[in-house]
């Protein structure tokens, strides 16, 4: 009997082993795939201790699994640490092949940012080929400490200096460096938790009610709402932001491919996890929250000064089915006076959803369309699925031919072309990590646009998305450890491989199982350059998928969403969520993609879409027309006048864009990015900005003409009749107030201190582009206001590195507006018209209008109200230096 007693307690140390040491809330589950028996628990060397509260682990680990220190070494400001696994649990595994040393290295790369890498000794381990740029700076003067904690194992602890707050803590048990399980617990120093994604979240800031698992696998996977909402979807990034307690912000990226999860537990902490790669991830020190993404964005890239014509607002359906209802919907826009750029076809077009095809039956002719309204200054955009078909006569389809002669093709594990099946039927998928693969991709695209000449391209279906499990030839995937790895995350279907490659398939980057999450980041280089050679202009490609620095070359739209009151909401989330991921140029489909838009939806969806980075109207095949026009006189009238008002503001919105790539900067942002100190507006995702001095409150509930809009620190103007002229000053400061917004309207107000460029609206932005500048400015607490303006052609490439443009600074202090360029690279031919200056303390008596060279220039004006004064009829060159003195 001693004998029994003394071996159980040798195989099972924790056994009789109380857990005082740990709080419920502290307790990392032993079990992340599920509920274990006790013995099953204590086989894996954890605590088995059984709650009335359902969300606490029941089988956790105790305080000292882990790995324990070996040896540090400090070399300048790189610190490597060597680890070996606690040998009291050596016996012990979770799901195999656990590495018993480990090498970490911490890398303090500037005063803002800090590299820790783990990997195992002596191992070669797949990592990302994802280029990560250097610092701006260098690490004297840091912002952190850096703390190696021994006791009872290994735990590392940054803390911000000018604070004292631990921001990256993982004194928690179950750090874990397996084969195909990877894990790593986090103490949060808040509850404000932002990102992680792509994941349909139905509130900005993450809840810390229960545990919560947020899954992140590329899958062609649309938001589901309750009770499914968490299911992982398109893109995958793995990156998060906290607001501390006191305002200051930092984020955290992982540098990770493979499958991958997130646990939020209600400590407040987080559990990562992943089944490959290494453990590689940066922590950015801010402190502000813009500092935060701009130390991002510097590290993985930023987005090129999109096009101006993709500001304008897009048409688009799948469903048009035939030329004429894609003309008739066109008219209809454009016949109601309703300011649009660009038509969008979708796989309706193809000839049999075939790739690099037009129907030459239901769409004969578009070519001729495009070129048509390419005339009056207006766009067209197409789309490409990366599956291509290979069961077309011999002859009949040579993009595949020309493929298939150049082995670009995505194989099985066998060395023969991977079979999927996507519309146009069975496919192969291009391999787009191999450079013959791009090259025929860019080739093709090149082809393609001789056929129509489009002037962007849209990328869809690219996680990429299959019809059947596995290899449609196959019957599905090998039983392998790949296909069926020993730990599946939380992921829809729960297996790897449902809905898109198999794990052990082989492109010429690795193994998919790798390279899966990065398959549309692949994908959408080659693209860009495809555009670029084919139209010889700055070009726009949008993608489904997307990966750690995608927004150096795509934008993206959220998918495929519901005409449902709830998504006007969450697509303000998804925005947000995207800005702070690196990638501004986003939006949803506005009126929905999938069900059915009623007038009052529309045209709420277009109040808000109006103010999305990229404003896209779409919506899918056998549901109903939702363009502008369908509605009727009420909704077009609605819908034309906010549209004319996103076209009045694309001056302040291309600057926008100009300063994310210079500085990396969010162009939609949550109120806290502005007020972080402001806990109210911590949890306010019904809301958002646009830069730093534009704030959007819509309607997003049916029936509704009035709302609480939240109202930070500053003097606020109400802004949506901004083309007639500014509004009032708003009543409510650092509070809520209510808020008439008729269905004519939407909250639309401005920030005091801003000024605020804007151009008269035309049809298209070809058209606004040659119509006067208007200037506002919205005065502060202390009479003053600043302001940029950012001018370039429009369309060329690289016109930053090419100092090709001209960037205009505006400020007003001690009544005297100063309008000065700072850089004319581009000789732009627009001109002054309207000055507005609002929020005056004292009427005004003569007004002065003096030019660079000190002379004094005839001007007309008004005292508009007591408290603004409007000058006008100023034909005054933006690229001329001009001041106006109030008196």
């Amino acid at each position: 009997m001693l004998l029994t007693i003394l071996a159980c307690l040798l195989l099972f140390p924790n056994r009789l082993k109380a857990s005082d040491s740990q709080s419920p809330n502290e307790r990392i589950t032993c079990a992340p795939e599920g509920q274990l028996t006790t013995t099953e628990c204590e086989a894996r060397g954890c605590i088995f201790e059984a709650v009335d509260d359902a969300d606490i682990p029941w089988c956790f680990f105790p305080p000292d699994v882990g790995y324990v220190v070996d040896n540090i070494n400090r070399d300048n400001k790189i610190t490597e640490v060597k680890l070996s696994r606690n040998k009291k649990y050596s016996n012990f595994t979770l799901f195999g092949d656990d590495f018993n040393q480990l090498n970490v290295r911490i890398f303090e790369e500037s005063s803002y940012r800090v590299r820790i890498k783990v990997e195992p000794e002596g191992e070669e381990r797949f990592q990302p080929p994802l280029q990560i740029f250097p610092p701006s700076d260098i690490p004297d003067g840091s912002q952190y400490d850096i703390e190696i904690l021994e006791d009872p194992v290994f735990s590392l602890k940054i803390t911000r200096k000018s604070t004292g707050t631990v921001i990256f803590d993982t004194s928690l048990p179950g750090l874990i460096f397996s084969d195909q399980f990877i894990q790593l617990p986090i103490r949060l120093p808040s509850y404000n938790l932002y990102g992680i994604g792509e994941n349909e979240q139905h509130s900005f800031r993450h809840t810390f009610d229960k545990r919560k698992t947020w899954p992140l696998f590329a899958a062609d996977q649309p938001p589901w709402g309750e009770p499914v909402y968490r299911f992982n979807m398109y893109g995958t990034h793995p990156r998060y932001t906290v607001v501390e307690d006191d305002g200051n912000t930092h984020g955290v990226v992982f540098i990770n491919s493979a499958a991958q999860e997130f646990e939020t537990f209600p400590l407040p902490g987080l559990v990562y996890r992943t089944i490959g790669g290494l453990l590689d991830f940066y922590v950015f020190l801010g402190p502000s929250p813009e500092e935060v993404v701009q130390q991002y964005t510097e590290a993985v890239g930023r987005y090129y000064i999109p096009p101006y014509w993709s500001l304008g607002y897009h048409q688009c359906r799948w469903g048009y089915n035939t030329l004429d209802n894609m003309k008739s919907a066109w008219n209809r826009t454009v016949s109601n006076g309703i300011p649009v750029d660009a038509q969008w076809g979708d796989i309706d077009i193809m000839d049999r959803k075939l790739d690099f095809t037009v129907d030459g039956d239901n769409f004969e002719g578009l070519s001729e369309f495009v070129t048509d309204i390419k005339q009056d200054g207006y766009k067209f955009v197409t789309i490409l699925d990366p599956g291509v078909s290979n069961i077309q006569p011999e002859g009949e389809y040579p993009p595949f031919e020309s493929g298939q002669n150049r082995s670009v093709w995505i194989l099985g594990a066998d060395g023969l072309p991977f079979q999927a099946s996507v519309w146009p039927g069975p496919v192969y998928f291009v391999d787009f990590t191999n450079p013959d693969g791009q090259l025929w991709w860019k080739e093709e695209i090149e082809k393609f646009h001789d056929t129509i000449e489009w002037d962007g391209l849209w990328i869809d279906m690219n996680e990429p998305a299959n019809f059947v499990n596995g290899d449609s030839e196959k019957g599905g995937c090998a039983n392998n450890t790949y296909n069926m790895p020993p730990y599946q995350t939380h992921l829809f279907g729960h297996n790897w491989w449902e809905g898109t490659v198999c794990a052990d398939a082989k492109q010429y980057g690795g193994l998919h199982y790798d390279l899966h999450n990065m398959y549309g980041w692949s994908q959408t280089l080659p693209t860009l350059e495809g555009v670029r050679s084919s139209t010889g202009s700055r070009g726009l490609v949008l993608s489904r998928s997307t990966f750690l620095g995608s927004g150096r070359w795509t934008a993206h739209w959220l998918g495929d969403n519901w005409s449902l009151w709830s998504n006007l909401h969450y697509s303000i989330i998804g925005i947000l969520q995207f800005n702070q991921f690196g990638i501004p140029f986003v939006g949803a489909d506005i009126c929905g993609f999938s069900l059915l838009a009623n007038p009052e939806m529309c045209i709420r969806w277009h109040q808000l879409g109006a103010f999305y980075p990229f404003s896209r109207n779409h919506n899918n095949v056998n549901n109903i027309d939702q363009d502008p026009g369908v509605f009727g006189e009420e909704a077009v009238s609605a819908i034309r006048d906010v549209l004319n008002l996103r076209y009045y503001l694309l001056p302040y919105l291309y600057t926008l864009f100009y300063e994310h790539h210079v500085i990396g900067s969010t162009v939609a942002r949550p109120l806290w990015h502005e007020f972080a100190d402001d806990k109210n507006t911590l949890n306010i995702d019904t809301q958002f900005m646009l830069g730093s001095d534009l704030m959007v409150c819509p309607v997003l509930s049916e029936g509704f003409h009035r709302r609480t809009c939240y109202f930070p620190d500053s003097l606020w103007y109400e802004g949506f009749d901004l083309r007639n002229a500014p509004g009032k000053l708003v009543p409510y400061k650092k509070e809520n107030g209510i808020v008439e917004l008729p269905l004519e309207k939407t909250g639309v107000f401005f920030r005091g201190g801003s000024i605020i460029p804007t151009q008269q609206p035309g049809v298209n932005t070809e058209k606004s582009r040659g119509n006067p500048l208007d200037i506002f400015v919205f005065l502060d607490e202390n009479s003053t206001a600043y302001g940029s303006l950012y001018l370039d052609d429009g369309d060329s490439i690289d016109p930053t590195e090419k100092n090709e443009f001209s960037l205009t600074k505006m400020e007003f202090g001690k009544n005297v507006l100063s309008v000065l360029n700072e850089m004319i690279g581009y000789s732009s031919p627009a001109i002054v018209q309207n000055v507005w200056i609002v929020g005056l303390m004292t009427e005004i008596h003569e007004v002065l209008v003096v030019d660079q060279n000190g002379n004094e220039l005839e001007s007309s004006w008004r005292n508009a109200t007591e408290n603004s004064v409007h000058i006008f009829d100023l034909n005054l060159s933006i690229l001329k230096n001009f001041t106006i003195q109030l008196n």
